[in-house]
């Protein structure tokens, strides 16, 4: 049996339907090579065409395509196979702005009338009832139907609102309807988005508590910037609890304290160097030991400064080891730091000059250093 095919028009580029997204996994990889080569082709595409370009045969095309048809990422259309259009959640709504908008009031008879309408809604507030582990009054209902009919949550996400609820402890109306309130703003509606956003939530959450114990941190509550080390370090990164450690020992072995942004550059250089266990990174050099205590900003001593250059060339190897080809070139007098630690930006010709020849008091009480002429 023939199969014919009216895709969107083949480009140099394509598109790919985020519908796939949730089959990457199950799908074979001659379903996968089947279906990118049917966007590409687009309306173009024969079955006589993709079986020769692919060195398939009509039955493996044939149950690829059907593959699809059962995930919905393609339908039938007569005696077509297209793409299926993209469905936006039922109910979803429109974001609102955070202004002096009160959700609206409802009465109780008006609610009984609805949830007879709605017997999933109706299903979904009674098991509420047993997660919360109590009888909801009058008032409660009106409230928890708001969930649906003013900030658009499907039935079985309000369930996930309420056990993500119970699990924080936070099961009063208020902390309820806040939670509704935070998911609506961020266009949470059905039960696969709150489960996406609450997978990330427990993964962060987790990662925090994991830096917290190495670090030493006990309960204190993380600033923003260290959340954000964080998140690097764990998701963009993915290093795990071993590499971490490793570098806090690094970070307190050679500055004789907790400092994120020095963990931050230690880390920054292993992930450049594609190191992703910790005996790799034990066996990269050791940043040289941080000295003495910090001198006032206008008087910087002469062994912070090497120090810190030793640092910085230190750094400059560690991520560039193996490019040095197409490395920038170490300036002669290194990286200039200020007495705060924070390296100065390349804008700063007059201060890397002063760090470089510092300037002599005058005994004449001149403010500038003497010219050429004035020495000779």
């Amino acid at each position: 049996m023939s199969i014919h095919f009216q895709l969107s028009q083949g480009e140099a580029w394509f598109p790919v339907p985020a519908s796939v997204l949730p089959h990457l996994q199950e799908a074979t990889a001659e379903e996968l090579r089947i279906l990118l080569l049917l966007l590409h082709l687009g309306r173009s595409a024969t079955q006589e065409l993709v079986c020769e370009r692919l060195g398939v045969t009509e039955t493996q095309l044939a149950a690829a395509v059907e593959r699809w048809l059962d995930r919905g990422v393609f339908s039938m259309e007569g005696r077509f196979v297209v793409l299926t259009p993209p469905q936006p959640p039922l109910g979803k709504p429109v974001l609102l702005p955070k202004t002096g908008t009160r959700r609206p009031t409802y009465g109780l008879d008006a609610v009984s009338s609805e949830l007879d309408k709605n017997p999933p809604l109706r299903s979904a507030l009674r098991a509420a009832q047993t997660i919360l582990n109590r009888q909801f009054s009058q008032t409660e209902y009106e409230v928890l139907y708001s969930l649906y009919d003013y900030y658009g949550l499907q039935p079985e996400t309000i369930l996930l609102l309420m056990s993500c609820c119970v699990e924080r402890g936070r099961t009063s109306l208020k902390a309820i309807e806040s939670m509704a309130d935070e998911w609506h703003r961020r266009g949470i509606v059905t039960p696969d988005e709150a489960e996406a956003f609450l997978a990330d939530e427990r993964r962060r959450s987790g990662a925090q508590t994991m830096v917290r114990r190495l670090f030493g941190l006990g309960d204190r509550r993380l600033t923003p910037k260290e959340q954000t080390y964080i998140a690097r370090w764990t998701e963009t990164f993915s290093f795990g609890e071993e590499l971490l450690d490793a570098a806090y020992n690094r970070c307190v072995d050679a500055t004789g304290k907790l400092s994120f942004a020095y963990i931050d550059a230690i880390l920054t250089a292993w992930h450049a160097k594609g190191l992703t266990t910790a005996e790799q990174a034990l066996a990269e050099p050791a940043p040289p030991r941080r000295s003495g205590k910090k001198k006032k900003a206008q008087e910087p001593s002469s062994d912070s400064k090497s120090s810190m250059q030793e640092f910085s060339e230190w750094a400059f190897r560690a991520i560039y080891a193996d490019g040095a080809e197409s490395a920038p070139q170490i300036p002669s007098e290194g990286l200039d730091f200020a007495a705060d630690d924070r390296p100065l930006s390349a804008s700063s010709p007059q201060r890397r000059e002063d760090a470089a020849q510092p300037e002599p008091p005058s005994p004449q009480g001149s403010t500038g250093p003497k010219s050429e002429e004035e020495g000779s």
